[in-house]
């Protein structure tokens, strides 16, 4: 009989604690700090510095988390991408399915199934688990995250923009054997991160000497000399930026003879509507050449 107790003992205990742990969570009791475990990089950086602290985020603030989660064996992950992307290796071009990659790299199912309950046990309502068992979304209110992640959410205002958002004062904490999984926390914070792109500098140099003569044209082209272009016209139309002086340098270079009357302008303008508040108009003009037979 002694021995029956003892056994009922030792299976009744851990069932009791396994029971208590969803009981804990529900409850939403405070986690000692020995058994959470901050994720790094969750903070933004020069807050303090770069902000004005203005107030508490409202409690009731409906906020979107997306809780990414470490892959299973990163290492092994590198590998693998610096194999499928290299043409000499074997597997140059293997890709995964979604679920190959899920079973391989992402994180268990089990697993998944500890963060979900951890969320739902402090109000969060869980969305989408992203394929490949590596990014899930969750949303609440900002006191729901606040117990969620062990933080505060505040407002602030930035110094240099003058644009009010949200952010967590401090890192984000779960307990310890979720936050091993966890890489990172997004959503925390709604800050718009501008970025300036410092211009290049370019030392000036000469420009190219531009364009070819029909000589260079002919010999690029590998042209044979029966063709020579007699009695052919050449128009250039030209709309903006014009130069005569453009046209006329051209003689001396090409040997083009110059007709009697080179250029040529049209100007037009359409009749202005009733509900048109301007007119518009436009100038070309047409400059020939006849090209010299060249044998």
């Amino acid at each position: 009989m002694k021995s029956r107790l003892k056994l009922f003992g030792l299976v009744a205990v851990p069932a009791l604690l396994a029971a208590a742990v969803p009981t804990a969570y529900a409850a939403g009791t405070a986690q000692p700090h020995s058994t959470r475990a901050a994720i790094t990089g969750d903070v933004l950086k020069g807050l303090n510095q770069n902000a004005t602290h203005t107030g508490n985020v409202a409690a009731g603030k409906r906020i979107s988390v997306a809780i990414s989660l470490a892959p299973r064996d990163d290492k092994a992950l590198d590998t693998f991408v610096a194999k499928v992307s290299n043409p000499r290796s074997s597997s140059y071009g293997h890709y995964l399915t979604k679920h190959q990659f899920a079973a391989r790299f992402g994180r268990t199912d089990a697993e998944i199934k500890q963060l979900k309950d951890y969320l739902r046990a402090q109000g969060l309502t869980v969305g989408t688990v992203h394929s490949g068992n590596l990014l899930v979304d969750a949303s609440g209110t900002a006191a729901q995250l606040e117990k969620a992640f062990g933080t505060k959410l505040s407002t602030w205002k930035d110094a240099a923009s003058g644009r009010s958002f949200y952010a967590n004062d401090t890192a984000p904490t779960l307990p310890t054997a979720i936050a091993s999984l966890v890489s990172d926390v997004s959503g925390l914070n709604n800050r718009a991160q501008l970025h300036h792109q410092a211009p290049s500098t370019v030392t000036p140099h000469n420009g190219p000497g531009g364009g070819y003569t029909p000589a260079q044209l002919k010999g690029g082209y590998n042209v044979s000399g029966t063709y020579t272009g007699s009695g052919q016209k050449i128009a250039l139309l030209e709309f903006d930026g014009f130069q005569q002086s453009n046209i006329t340098n051209t003689t001396p270079t090409t040997a083009w003879a110059r007709p009697p009357r080179p250029c040529r302008r049209w100007t037009a303008a359409p009749a202005r509507s009733a509900t048109a508040r301007s007119r518009w108009s436009w100038t070309s003009r047409s400059c020939t050449r006849s090209p010299p037979r060249r044998t």
